[in-house]
């Protein structure tokens, strides 16, 4: 009897102890081995478009997994479908289970530490964005502007916001906006047109994410796309996603 219990524990210990799929262990577990380019991205800097790295290196994807970043850094590994080889095929074929049930024009996986924010933006075509691992909270809005100089001055003006100053600055202009937290296999849509702001929320190491892009792209948003962010635009149009 006493031998069936103790076995039984084991059993449970070791299921308790493997890690989850698609967690941040499970991802170190299985390509921390695998070497690719990654952006460092310093977040005392200012921003003055978008969010670019302040570098790239090439490493261990451990180096994202296991690695103590120091503070105000983040490293950020980033995938997309259209131009992937060797590993990052590795890793987009073991989330086909879950990238196969959207139609999707193109997928960026993005593997991020913590702390981590993106500069406020909109994009030209509908997406999904699907939690793999870690929490991020959003803010998403709609916002309609008279001229370019108006735009390029409310995109100046949020460049360089949190979560929490966001929200306040919205709320001083008359902008209606929603915020949401993902959590692990939770999904959010995100209609071409809607300016969105996305940080990491600081409860595990970093964040693991699915960008899966829709078709329907709109030429007039790719157009002030572009006008908003044209480094960025040129990037994208070259398959540069960093």
């Amino acid at each position: 009897m006493w031998v069936l219990f103790i076995v039984l524990l084991l059993l449970i210990l070791i299921l308790l102890s493997r890690s989850k799929k698609y967690s941040w262990e499970d991802f170190s577990n299985r390509f921390g081995n695998c070497t690719g380019e990654m952006g460092v991205y310093d977040l005392t800097e200012k921003t003055i478009e978008s969010t670019y790295p302040s570098k790239k290196i090439i490493d261990t994807y451990d180096t994202i997994f296991k690695t103590k970043i120091p503070k105000d850094t983040t490293y950020m590994l980033k995938i997309a479908k259209s131009n992937a080889m060797g590993c990052e095929l590795d890793i987009l074929n073991y989330v086909k289970p879950i990238t196969d049930k959207y139609k999707n024009s193109n997928i960026l996986l993005r593997i991020q530490t913590n702390p981590w924010r993106y500069a406020p933006h909109f994009d030209s075509f509908d997406q999904t964005a699907y939690m793999l691992s870690g929490t991020k909270k959003w803010i998403l809005w709609n916002a309609d502007f008279k001229s370019k100089d108006e735009a390029l001055s409310f995109r100046d003006d949020v460049n360089n916001l949190n979560f929490e100053q966001m929200k306040v600055y919205l709320t001083n202009k008359g902008i209606s906006y929603e915020t949401k937290i993902m959590k692990p296999h939770d999904s959010l849509f995100i209609k071409g047109g809607v300016w969105h702001y996305v940080e990491n929320v600081n409860t595990t190491r970093g964040c693991i994410m699915l960008n899966l892009h829709g078709y329907n792209w709109s030429r007039e948003l790719d157009y002030n796309f572009g006008d908003l962010w044209p480094e960025q635009s040129e990037r994208c149009k070259n398959n540069q996603f960093y």
